[in-house]
């Protein structure tokens, strides 16, 4: 494979018109993609990188029922990460998959303490509201009547 000036090359050019830098077997001239005597092996090795790929892209996915159920509160959100964290450490989960479900917790979750945050303080306001109306309400008038 080695020559004297270094590793020795595949005797083709590429589609672009550029030499082959694929290394062929010793005392080929050819790689297996430009070698005539290889094209059957060739076109395995093609389809079984486009199976690997599309199964890789693919990825682990769970059916509905193994899921956690929908998060409703921030604490639910962060059970669903440490779950999902989980479901990868285990090999349960396609890491793409779960940094799309992280992603999605993680919004939800900052949504819902933002809900949280503006409910109490509008808790907050409502009670100061109606402590300045008992206040500021006119004093009753009283008569006696004889």
């Amino acid at each position: 494979m080695s020559g004297p000036d270094g590793p020795r090359y595949c005797a083709s050019l590429t589609q672009k018109g550029e030499p082959c830098r694929v290394v062929p077997r010793a005392g080929e001239a050819h790689c297996v993609w430009h070698h005539p005597g290889r094209q059957g092996e060739a076109t395995r090795m093609r389809r079984r990188g486009g199976y690997t790929s599309k199964a890789r892209n693919r990825g682990k996915a769970l059916p509905p029922e193994d899921l956690p159920p929908d998060a409703t509160t921030p604490e639910e959100c962060e059970d669903s990460i440490r779950w999902t964290l989980r479901a990868v450490k285990t090999g349960d989960l396609d890491e793409r998959r779960a940094r799309v479900a992280i992603d999605g917790y993680k919004a939800l979750h900052a949504a819902m303490l933002k809900r949280e945050n503006y409910e109490a303080r509008m808790r907050d306001l409502e009670r100061i509201a109606s402590g300045r109306a008992k206040r500021e309400a006119p004093p009753l008038k009283v008569t006696v009547s004889k």
